[in-house]
């Protein structure tokens, strides 16, 4: 990996517990954070932790149920284009309580 790209966690459920601590761990360990929740305003706080500490993380409202909304999430979460969704500067975490097929 260059030092010039920056590696970039997916955390669904990030609005709180162990979503939220998983989140700001990683932003803490030097990846920008894609903070995902079934609403985008409650990831507000921990955005705010990550970005306090001065690491990069974006709130994105996502119900990890639905695929459509999965596919709709991932590309603003990565760091150019949605082809480079699945490489691996990208890492998927699920916190969320209900299934992730990702």
């Amino acid at each position: 990996m260059s030092t010039t790209e920056q590696r970039v966690a997916v955390v669904t459920g990030g609005a709180r517990g162990i979503g939220a601590a998983t989140a700001v761990r990683l932003a803490a360990e030097g990846r920008a954070v894609a903070v995902i929740d079934l609403d985008e305003a409650a990831c507000k706080d921990t955005v705010e932790r990550i970005t306090a500490a001065g690491g990069k993380a974006l709130a994105v409202g996502c119900d990890v149920s639905d695929e459509a909304q999965v596919e709709a999430a991932v590309p603003p979460a990565s760091p150019s284009s949605s082809a480079r969704r699945r490489s691996s500067s990208t890492t998927p975490v699920c916190c969320a309580t209900t299934s992730c097929s990702r």
